[in-house]
């Protein structure tokens, strides 16, 4: 016994274009499937970029107030330097100034400033592969620019450190630590008067104001002009 095919007069076979209507419909089918599926994915891209870039922007707002605190800082502890260098040039003959070279040693040539950069949302992009989520190539050149000058100042900061660390050791030789923690007791002495010695404690400290100096108004300068500008992209965007 024949089956009889519902819809379809008994005896009779399909067109050809009823095949090709058919064909057509899957066609549309599986188009309209890819179609949504690349927008969803267009959709999700889209809010990912929107959302790394907000994040990046809180980021460099960080660094922008971070550059501007470390500038301030290490401006003020250059002046600070100078005024060291110069009682120090006087206190083997004088030894009246000692106090006075033992609050200056205290506030502004133990330490240095450093700026570290908020570098979260690069590491989430460049860890996850969504760095080309990025869609203006301008904007995704000048992160990548930014970041790798935070790199290149980073290694400033090591020189800068060790500067620093040198000088510290050797002031060892001329002055007595403990008076950091008895800052306010009067008639204080150092552990040598000796010119020579002092003279090259001065010029350890040159050399950390020199490289430090050349951290603060070259390279934090420059990367602050770009952190602005990068900031003022996003904001365009």
């Amino acid at each position: 016994m024949e089956a009889h095919h519902p819809g379809m007069p008994h005896g009779k076979h399909k067109k050809f274009k009823d095949y090709l209507l058919e064909g057509l419909m899957i066609f549309l089918a599986v188009f309209l499937g890819f179609i949504a599926e690349n927008l969803r994915e267009h959709l999700s891209d889209s809010s990912k970029e929107k959302n790394y870039l907000n994040s990046l922007y809180i980021d460099l707002k960080q660094d922008s107030a971070k550059l501007a605190d470390v500038m301030t800082a290490g401006a003020t502890i250059q002046k600070g330097q100078d005024s060291l260098l110069n009682q120090l040039a006087m206190v083997s003959a004088k030894r009246s100034n000692v106090d006075t070279v033992y609050h200056l040693f205290f506030k502004y040539a133990t330490s240095i400033p450093i700026f570290s950069s908020a570098d979260r949302t690069l590491n989430q992009l460049t860890n996850s592969g969504n760095f080309r989520l990025i869609g203006n190539q301008s904007l995704a050149d000048s992160v990548s620019n930014y970041y790798d000058k935070v790199k290149d100042i980073s290694l400033q900061s090591t020189i800068n450190n060790d500067a620093a660390l040198d000088c510290v050791q050797f002031a060892q030789n001329i002055f007595k630590l403990d008076y950091a923690l008895h800052p306010k007791q009067a008639n204080k002495t150092l552990i040598s008067y000796n010119a020579a010695l002092i003279e090259k404690y001065r010029n350890k400290l040159i050399e950390m104001k020199i490289s430090q100096q050349y951290y603060m108004q070259a390279e934090l300068k420059d990367l602050n002009k770009n952190c602005l500008q990068l900031l003022a992209m996003l904001r365009k965007r």
